[in-house]
């Protein structure tokens, strides 16, 4: 959930997501300071906002990104499954092809998330700037991650990639260090991916404050954006706990980044 790369850098093979994009509402007044971080509590009340009447929230989570200068993340924690289901939100979850560790715990994880409506998306198979692999390196990387997720969604909707009705991954690619290059973005689109960055980032990886991080978010959130977050962190559940409800009373919908195009198909404001 992140303010990375700004709109203007949206960009998709077929275009610039910008245009789908609303501009913002007018920036809230600044909050007052934010209280000491100590060890998780309740959840500090933020400053009211103008209700911005039923616009669209989209949630990205990437599932596990692992900081060069951190211990690898847990696996993909339960609770975040359970908070969107009570928050009536869904997300696209990008996974990273090498942290897929085919466990029976982790794919049924994964199995209950597209269930639950949520969807599974390319992060390339390593931790690492995809936009500095040499082309057959990333399609590689891409065709091979392409395979396990659909390996999953076959699992899940009992299919296989011949039948007729085989339920397929949406084709999105979010580059590793969130930089891509003309090139990449040729490649993408000769393999039938979009390319989908985000909008909102407080970098979580790095920083490890729950509240802040959910300060980051709700501060900058606006129609259409697109929030990227990452799990396997123990405060990333905290801040989702903040983050899901204080949307939904600001009038938001969280969704995943298909039904967020969906929702744009053919509106003016988005």
């Amino acid at each position: 959930m992140l303010r990375m790369d700004g709109l203007s850098t949206l960009q998709l093979p077929c275009g610039n997501i910008s245009a789908l994009l609303p501009p913002l509402p007018p920036s809230p007044p600044p909050p007052s300071p934010i209280p000491p971080l100590q060890t998780p509590g309740p959840p500090y009340p933020l400053p009211p906002t103008p209700l911005p009447g039923h616009p669209l929230a989209q949630t990205n989570l990437q599932k596990p990104h692992r900081p060069h200068h951190r211990r690898r993340p847990q696996p993909l924690h339960p609770a975040i499954l359970q908070l969107l289901k009570a928050h009536n939100a869904t997300a696209t979850f990008f996974l990273i092809g090498s942290h897929i560790s085919n466990t029976d715990n982790e794919t049924e994880t994964l199995r209950a998330l597209l269930r639950a409506g949520n969807e599974l998306a390319n992060h390339a198979m390593h931790d690492e700037p995809s936009h500095r692999l040499p082309s057959d390196q990333l399609f590689s990387q891409i065709t091979a991650v392409e395979r396990k997720i659909q390996l999953i969604y076959d699992s899940t909707y009992t299919t296989t990639t011949n039948t007729e009705n085989a339920i397929r991954p949406p084709k999105y690619f979010r580059p590793g260090s969130g930089f891509f290059t003309t090139r990449m973005r040729n490649l993408l689109a000769s393999l039938g991916y979009k390319l989908v960055l985000g909008s909102v980032y407080p970098h979580d990886p790095q920083i490890p404050f729950w509240r802040v991080n959910a300060w980051h978010v709700l501060s900058m959130a606006g129609p259409g954006d697109i929030i990227i977050c990452h799990d396997g962190r123990e405060w990333s559940v905290p801040m989702l706990q903040r983050v899901l409800p204080e949307l939904t009373r600001r009038g938001f919908r969280v969704v995943s980044v298909s039904e967020l195009l969906r929702e744009g198909e053919g509106r003016e404001d988005l």
